[in-house]
């Protein structure tokens, strides 16, 4: 997980230099509760608004992450340590650590899976033909992002998964931030 991390947070600063040149990577804050989970970039916004933008992997779905949106009204660490989990899409400015369902206004969060979820399941099926493990497939869904293959190349993957990331963030996030 640690190779495929690298290699999306490498790929995707690279190409946000060019879709959001606006955006700047920022080492991590000391707020950050898993250093090894999350990825950091601040999005400057208007005078008493800090956002960033952050790339949360999930420590239980290899492979797997959701994009974060913490909004504060200043970069206090006790403030940003402190900001609640926020259930609503941010109409209003609100401090607080938003997914990027609440944007979607989904009630489940919304993850990119660049592994194969049910990598675990297929090989365990190959040897049991019965339903047994069955309880362990993963449907896919519109609430989360797979490739359209787990056959392509990493970099092919990365590459697709960093496209619908930018268009999640230019459809559903953006428009709200630049409103509140």
């Amino acid at each position: 997980m640690k190779g495929i991390k690298k290699k999306f947070t490498t790929a995707l600063l690279k190409n946000w230099k060019t879709t959001f040149p606006f955006l700047e990577a920022v080492p991590r804050p000391s707020f950050s509760p898993n250093t090894n989970d999350y990825f950091y970039v601040h999005l400057p916004m208007r005078t008493g608004v800090v956002c960033f933008f952050v790339i949360a992997f999930s420590p239980k779905r290899s492979g797997a992450f959701t994009l974060e949106v913490h909004l504060a009204r200043d970069t206090d660490e006790k403030t940003l340590k402190t900001l609640p989990v926020a259930w609503e899409c941010p109409s209003t400015f609100t401090p607080g650590y938003y997914r990027i369902a609440r944007f979607k206004d989904q009630n489940i969060d919304y993850f990119w899976f660049l592994e194969n979820p049910n990598a675990l399941y297929d090989k365990l099926v190959s040897t049991d033909e019965s339903d047994t493990f069955s309880i362990l497939r993963r449907p896919r869904d519109n609430r989360s992002w797979f490739p359209a293959t787990y056959d392509a190349p990493m970099p092919q993957i990365i590459d697709a998964a960093i496209a619908d990331l930018n268009s999640q963030i230019e459809q559903y996030v953006l428009p709200v931030l630049k409103s509140t």
